[in-house]
């Protein structure tokens, strides 16, 4: 069964944290992992370091343009990294997933 892994990242754990609650609340992803990464990125021409904060959410394709949409819009980044990919997980999990996210 098919589901869609969509993961973003956040200056801090309380935005992150905040962010999955929301996401969870209004039904968009079924679960979320938030976890601390450390970051190299090239902004402005400078070479920047730092850490972030991770959000991975579980969600399926009906959801993903609400959730990407949900997010840009709520993201304290000027600009966001949102990114996706399919996923295959099992028919149990998947089953999961569609009980939560139909509510």
């Amino acid at each position: 069964m098919d589901a869609i892994l969509v993961r973003t990242t956040y200056p801090d754990q309380q935005t992150a944290a905040s962010m999955a609650h929301q996401v969870l609340e209004s039904r968009l992803g079924a679960c979320c992992h938030v976890a601390e990464i450390s970051s190299q990125y090239l902004w402005q021409g400078k070479h920047e370091t730092g850490q972030e904060w991770a959000l991975e959410i579980r969600t399926q394709l009906p959801k993903l343009g609400e959730l990407e949409a949900w997010l840009l819009a709520h993201h304290p980044y000027e600009v966001p990294l949102v990114e996706y990919w399919s996923t295959t997980v099992t028919p149990a999990y998947g089953q999961w997933l569609s009980e939560v996210l139909d509510g």
